[in-house]
């Protein structure tokens, strides 16, 4: 039950945290291209079980692995608390230099 409220949870906050993190000007393509490859991973995912004729716990190592590297790499996102959202690709990058060490920090 934890682990279907974590994934709820952090899938609402990928399309929260995806419309902060572009400028204006291509904020409607990067969601939409991110909607797109979503629902592509989607169509993808009820064939990992056939993974378990592999080995048993396989469907189940391949999800883990995706979910723990996706979440070390959000560490590296910059942190958009308190900041106004970009408006041009110049602002965006700026927003990238300007952060200290990892998101949350």
């Amino acid at each position: 039950m934890a682990g279907k409220f974590a994934i709820g949870s952090a899938f609402g906050l990928i399309y929260l945290y995806t419309a902060e993190l572009y400028p204006t000007m291509i904020r409607t393509q990067a969601m939409g291209s991110g909607s797109m490859v979503s629902r592509a991973g989607s169509i993808i995912a009820p064939l990992c079980i056939y993974l378990s004729s592999v080995w048993i716990f396989m469907p189940q190592l391949l999800v883990g692995i995706l979910a723990f590297v996706s979440g070390m790499l959000t560490l590296k996102l910059p942190e958009t608390l308190g900041k106004p959202l970009a408006t041009t690709w110049e602002e965006a990058t700026r927003l990238d230099v300007e952060k200290d060490g990892s998101s949350g920090k």
